[in-house]
């Protein structure tokens, strides 16, 4: 491999590592073995001075001097890693990861400071584990939002057993899209009915095969998770790029998938709407490149009905009007060149500015055919590109120098076009062979074997009628020749570049043993100008030992009565042991519920041919939610004493606890607030007078149909108001107070509600030697006037006169306030109870009543 090439796949691999780097067991960073030892830790590699940079290059070039970069040790940030060359063959880091063991490690490092010299010597052996701990797994299920649910294994699985539909189920969720990315060990499944509101999910697993060795598959993995997206969306980013005055596009890019038809605004004018997606590209824009806009979004609404009512970002338009250029150019294999530019550019142009020449050494015209992307996906843009050459290059050299003329015009997405521009490579010949690597097993979810896997050591010419079966022998365990019939005749393809090859089998078979497989040479070539092709090759699979009557059920042979008597099904479908002996069927212990152990009062007992378990839990106070639990098996054996593979499954199981009251605080003199140990069914003036006995001080208040009602708490499930409505309420009367009699226009009584006491009282004006006086019933004096006016109280209310003359009568009459009288009441003196009574008027949302005799004081 080009040196330079190694070098920067390392540092995309160190800048990958550093970016989320914390801590790691091995101390995370390079190290180099061979006749080297040395270890570079990370945080000091891009650090180090001139000349320690280059000792770095002389000591990478000492420790693998065939380049075969299996002497260099890449340790991440959790601790995980692999060698170089595993990295180099697995294309990224990820890829390739894996827990390293003591036996990764050399020996014990030199630890290199910034300035090269030699520091602390470090053995990563003593952090490192004894063996790989990476048995396939399930290491987490979630949900991304209300479309998707993620899948994280634990190592790189076979792609075709982590999307098939039978293999990752669901009970509650839809699944129409399969997708395992990047890394090998993620799966995200999508759908297109999303979840809207909190629901559970059971999650099923099985069938998942380690993509290194199918013989390895996941164990049954069961989970329930809770999806329920509640998180409105937002815009993520906006991008304008322009190469002059403005942008015509703009690219939004939201936080999760949103409906379409939300509509888009852009500096207070339509710019379009929403499509379903994570992203929407908006057209026909003239977005001024000097500007600051504001991007506007009413009710966007991702696909759980979440709505953001307004939303409104703030954005620029970046400008960029450099000219694309050719980074650099590189050999890819013997007879192609790659192009890489610093930015993408349309294939188009690439291919006019080159045309279907190149040149040589001695500038002489050299073929090529037609110039095509070199990034898997890529249609009509790229940054690299791949120049197919056409003529023969080695016939009496084995290097050759070549010149590429890139004519003007080369144009990038905006439009930027590049001035001319004269590169040069050097092709060299290829003589390595196509090496077999190894060979694999390619297992069906039954345990049969389907077909073999071939690898190879680089990319391969394709082969359109697939791998030549009458290359390979085959010897069965007992040294006898199995070759015929071993293979189907029809074999799969193998693609252009293809580094394995699938051989089918021609029927799935129980294979065990270790088998040999004689593979003659020319099997596969390369694809160099003058094809290399591969050496013989004998390899070895252990297909492990034969089946000894495995016992497994179906997760689906276990079912549930779906009502409060809560009873389980197993069919076991085979004889099974009964009663108090190992590995009976009607052992509580060999069986688990929602992670615990079956309740307290469990019976099991064996159908008469004693194929069948029925688990009979309580049918009261046994399960306290309605939910799907999870349920497992282990430990049954069958009457020949072979233990079943442990089952994990769900079960339908129904509430049938009983609700408790656990207090009870006074609202009013006729209203009780109840708690209970759950929530309780809606109650609205429900008529609850024999559900309850209520005690106030000594005495029992004794209540009739109607006499006492109950209504729920509004946001509190648990609680419950209960009312007194034994006898008739009376209204009280405010005081008051009037005035009569002929003179009356002339009286005025501002506080009539402050009267004090029952009366009707009779004054008359007298004019007492020219003094007007107001005198009462028996003649004396309550008020003087002057020019007819004045005032006077009585019984607590204040009397005024104007405009009063002698001889003027009147009357006052006052009405002290009457208190309104009410029907029972609680005395709230005295202590107070609440008891429940046997009644089907309480219940929760099950519908199981409250449990009675149950008594609380209130507060």
């Amino acid at each position: 491999m080009n040196k330079k090439v190694t070098l920067s796949l390392l540092s995309a691999t160190v800048f990958a590592s550093m970016a989320a780097s914390a801590f790691a067991a091995p101390t995370q960073g390079v190290y180099m073995g061979g006749s080297v030892d040395k270890f570079y830790k990370l945080d000091d590699l891009f650090n180090l001075t001139a000349e320690a940079k280059k000792q770095f290059v002389t000591n990478l070039n000492t420790a693998n001097p065939g380049l075969d970069f299996k002497n260099l040790v890449f340790v991440d940030f959790d601790g995980k890693g692999a060698k170089f060359s595993e990295i180099l063959a697995a294309g990224t880091l990820p890829k390739a990861k894996r827990d390293l063991t003591k036996a990764d490690f050399e020996g014990s490092y030199v630890t290199v400071n910034l300035d090269g010299s030699n520091g602390a010597s470090y053995d990563p052996r003593n952090d490192a584990v004894d063996v790989p701990t990476g048995d396939l797994k399930v290491e987490s299920v979630s949900a991304i939002n209300a479309s998707q649910i993620q899948i994280v294994f634990s190592d790189v699985v076979d792609e075709t057993s982590a999307i098939a539909a039978g293999n990752v189920t669901f009970d509650g969720f839809t699944a129409n899209t399969r997708e395992l990315q990047e890394d090998g060990k993620t799966l995200i499944v999508t759908t297109n009915t999303p979840i809207k509101v909190k629901t559970d999910v059971v999650v099923t697993v099985k069938g998942v095969k380690l993509d290194a060795d199918n013989n390895k598959v996941v164990p049954t993995f069961t989970k329930v998770i809770s999806v329920e997206d509640t998180v409105k969306p937002e815009v993520a980013s906006i991008v304008a790029k322009t190469n002059g005055a403005s942008a015509s596009t703009a690219t939004v890019t939201f936080t999760e998938p949103v409906k379409a038809a939300a509509v888009i605004k852009i500096d207070g004018v339509v710019a379009g709407a929403t499509q379903a997606g994570s992203k929407v590209t908006l057209s026909n824009l003239n977005l001024d490149a000097t500007k600051t806009h504001t991007l506007e979004i009413v009710n966007l609404t991702d696909t759980a009905d979440n709505v953001t009512p307004l939303v409104t970002k703030t954005f620029t338009v970046t400008t960029d009007v450099n000219a694309p250029q050719v980074s650099s150019l590189a050999a890819k294999g013997d007879h192609q060149i790659l192009v890489t530019f610093n930015k993408p550019v349309t294939l188009a142009s690439v291919q006019a500015a080159v045309g279907n020449k190149i040149k040589d050494e001695l500038l002489a015209d050299v073929n090529v055919d037609t110039i095509k992307v070199a990034t898997p996906g890529a249609t009509t843009s790229d940054t690299q590109f791949i120049i197919p050459v056409k003529d023969k290059l080695f016939t009496t050299a084995t290097s050759r120098t070549l010149t590429v003329v890139f004519n003007k015009d080369i144009v990038d997405t905006l439009g930027n076009k590049s001035e001319a521009v004269t590169k040069t490579v050097t092709l060299t010949k290829d003589v390595t062979a196509p090496a077999i690597t190894s060979i694999q097993a390619k297992k069906a979810a039954d345990g049969k074997t389907e077909a073999i896997v071939v690898n190879f050591s680089e990319g391969v010419l394709a082969q359109a009628a697939g791998f030549d079966v009458a290359k390979i022998r085959v010897l069965a365990p007992n040294g006898t020749d199995a070759t015929t019939n071993f293979f189907a005749t029809a074999q799969p393809a193998i693609a252009e570049g293809a580094t394995k090859a699938t051989v089918n089998l021609k029927v799935a078979t129980q294979l065990s043993g270790v088998y040999t497989f004689i593979i003659a040479k020319d099997a596969v070539s390369d694809l160099a100008e003058t094809a290399n092709t591969s050496a013989a090759f004998t390899s070895t699979v252990d297909f492990g030992a034969a089946p000894t009557g495995e016992f497994k059920i179906d997760p689906s042979d276990v079912t549930s009565s779906k009502n409060k008597n809560n009873t389980i099904t197993v069919n076991y479908k085979q004889v099974v042991k009964g009663g108090a002996v190992a590995g009976s069927a009607t052992d509580v212990n060999n069986y688990t519920l929602g992670g615990k152990a079956l309740p307290q009062g469990t019976i099991i007992t064996l159908s008469a041919d004693q194929k069948q378990a029925i688990i009979d839990l309580p049918h009261t106070e046994s399960v306290a939610t309605s939910d799907k639990a999870i349920f497992t098996i282990s430990g049954v054996q069958n009457v020949a004493g072979t233990t079943i593979s442990p089952v994990t499954t769900t079960v339908d199981v129904v509430d049938n606890v009983a609700p408790v009251l656990e207090s009870a605080k006074v609202l009013d003199n006729k209203t009780i607030e109840l708690t209970y140990s759950e929530n309780i069914a809606a109650l609205t003036n429900a008529d609850v007078f024999d559900s309850f006995k209520i005690v106030n001080g000594t005495t029992a208040i004794p209540l009739a149909t109607g006499e006492l009602v109950a209504d729920s708490v509004s946001g509190f499930g648990k609680k419950v108001k209960v009312t007194i409505k034994q006898g008739a309420d009376r209204a009280g009367t405010p005081a008051s107070a009037t005035a009569g009699g002929a003179a009356s226009a002339k009286v005025t009584i501002a506080n009539g509600t402050a009267a004090t006491k029952d009366a009707t009282l009779s004054y008359t004006v007298v004019d007492n030697n020219g003094t007007l006086e107001v005198q009462d019933g028996s003649n004396a004096v309550v008020a003087t006037l002057t020019a007819g006016a004045g005032s006077f109280v009585v019984d607590g209310v204040t009397v005024t006169l104007a405009g009063a003359v002698a001889a003027d009568a009147f009357t006052v009459t006052t009405k002290a306030a009457v208190a309104g009288t009410s029907a029972t009441t609680l005395d709230l003196n005295k202590a107070i109870t609440v008891e429940t009574k046997a009644t089907t008027a309480v219940k929760d949302i099950a519908g199981n009543v409250q449990k009675v005799d149950v008594k609380v004081d209130v507060k």
